[in-house]
């Protein structure tokens, strides 16, 4: 049997897929090799079908997704700011960080009458430019200002939003959904990280092909109110297609730093429920994909169900 693996991105800038996908195999091979799957790193890795599924074009074209003017109106980005801190406040054992994040969500409040475009988005950027001021966002390369932070995060907002549309006009999440239905093939591992979690999400409960596992990575799906309450289905549950749902979180991760609730999230007729495993990132910024995908338990996941579901003998 012909397995493929199928990577998905999450927020952030720009990208270019061949670019990706060599960058997220590495970092899986890497793990593996420290998990001691030495065979799946050298000889099974290169030689499976691999799809890097991009779908940031919808957003700004051939531009630049997470552009500073394409942010999300003032309600969703105080609900999604709020959500993302009070999932660090829930683990953060550090008092100095503690006292940043409790300011974070008082700069989160607006003061007086919001007046004019450049004022919605006012506390939500205070808010961020808080938030970079923390480890371990404050070495983070990834984005220079709160604004970037807050373009990024805000992408979730973007997709969630039914009135959000893509480039061409038509609706922005089917149209994501569509990249990655279009990528799978009669048999899928699907690795999706970030806000590529919800997108992979709803577009596996659109889908009959056959998913041995869905590994979720640094997934905002754990954001109880902001997330849950505007996925479809809701209330969560595992994909009829999906034979294995794990999902791996970081209580250093600001998207994902608590893990999704098991106990809410319903199994699939099969009986499949979700399972969540917390890793312990090293290292200044914990949300990126090759960081998860480093991680031996992570990429043990991995080799372990291609060697049971098969190998693919060439590209």
């Amino acid at each position: 049997m012909t397995v493929r693996l199928v990577f998905v991105h999450g927020i952030g800038g720009p990208r270019d897929a061949d670019t990706e996908l060599d960058q997220w195999t590495k970092a899986l091979a890497a793990g593996a090799r420290e998990g001691g799957h030495e065979r799946f790193a050298d000889e099974v890795l290169p030689a499976l079908d691999r799809r890097f599924v991009y779908y940031g074009d919808l957003f700004h074209g051939t531009g630049k997704q997470g552009a500073d003017d394409e942010l999300p109106d003032e309600e969703n980005l105080r609900a999604l700011l709020d959500n993302v801190i009070s999932n660090l406040l829930e683990n953060e054992q550090d008092a100095d960080t503690e006292e940043k994040l409790r300011r974070a969500l008082l700069r989160l409040q607006p003061k007086g009458q919001a007046q004019g475009g450049g004022a919605v988005a006012g506390p939500a950027i205070n808010a961020t430019t808080t938030l970079m001021t923390i480890q371990p966002l404050q070495k983070g390369a990834q984005w220079l200002s709160g604004r970037k932070l807050l373009g990024s995060l805000g992408q979730v907002g973007r997709y969630l939003s039914p009135k959000s549309k893509a480039v061409d006009g038509s609706a922005l999440a089917p149209a994501a959904q569509d990249r990655i239905l279009d990528a799978l093939g009669d048999t899928s591992i699907v690795i999706a990280h970030s806000l590529g979690s919800v997108v992979a999400y709803e577009a596996l409960h659109r889908t009959e092909k056959h998913v041995p596992m869905f590994l979720t990575l640094g997934s905002p799906l754990a954001l109880r109110t902001f997330v849950k309450q505007r996925v479809a289905p809701r209330p969560l549950r595992t994909p009829e297609c999906v034979r294995q749902w794990l999902n791996f979180w970081d209580k250093d991760d600001i998207v994902a730093a608590r893990p999704i609730p098991a106990r809410s999230t319903a199994p699939n007729s099969a009986g499949v429920g979700l399972k969540g495993k917390r890793i312990q990132s090293d290292g200044v910024w914990t949300h990126t994909a090759t960081k998860y995908l480093r991680d031996a338990r992570v990429a043990g996941q991995i080799a372990q169900t291609v060697d049971r579901h098969g190998e693919s003998p060439q590209r």
